[in-house]
């Protein structure tokens, strides 16, 4: 990819090289926090570590799951809902500042005559 090549080219240019790629651990536990927000239990490492088929298949179950889960609906949520909650006040501010506009016009209309 056009993008790894920039990256391994840069690094070179310092005198870097790539980190080894991750063992299934490393990468079921990144999938958990970044997905879910919550650590692995024990029996999802175990059989995360002893599955005998290819590491990519793993993987790419894993993360279908975790998708799956409820729990990847509450963590999403949670911003969803700020963020609903943030545009609720944005709106009442709009809609007070209008109201203080019109009253602000309505009280020096009302001087002037």
């Amino acid at each position: 990819m056009a993008g790894d090549a920039l990256v391994t080219a840069k690094l070179a240019s310092r005198d870097l090289t790539p980190s080894p790629p991750a063992d299934r651990r490393t990468l079921a536990r990144r999938a958990y926090y970044d997905l879910i927000g919550l650590p692995m239990s024990a029996e999802d490492v175990q059989k995360i570590t002893s599955d005998p088929r290819d590491a990519s298949v793993v993987y790419e179950e894993l993360v279908d799951r975790l998708l799956a889960s409820p729990q990847f609906g509450v963590r999403w949520a949670r911003y969803w809902t700020r963020a609903g909650i943030t545009a609720d006040q944005r709106i009442r501010v709009y809609r007070l500042s209008i109201i203080l506009v019109i009253w602000i016009y309505w009280t020096v209309a009302a001087k002037a005559t």
